[in-house]
């Protein structure tokens, strides 16, 4: 079996620490968003298109016979 320094296990066991408190504070994030996407999704079916294209109106405000 390879010896490792006593330096090089505390490290690794440092690591090991950050890696589970890593996944441990990502959990409680994926939750939070997943509980927030359905009434968002709900919000944004509610939200009427508009009659033209936001594109064509800059198009037309910012034709040179119009400044």
């Amino acid at each position: 079996m390879i010896e490792v320094s006593l330096l090089n296990e505390i490290f690794n066991l440092v690591f090991e620490v950050v890696k589970l408190l890593s996944v441990i504070s990502v959990l409680p994030m994926d939750v939070a968003v997943s509980s927030l996407v359905p009434p968002l999704k709900a919000r944004l079916d509610r939200i009427v298109r508009p009659e033209e294209p936001l594109l064509l109106d800059l198009e037309e405000n910012l034709h040179p016979s119009r400044i």
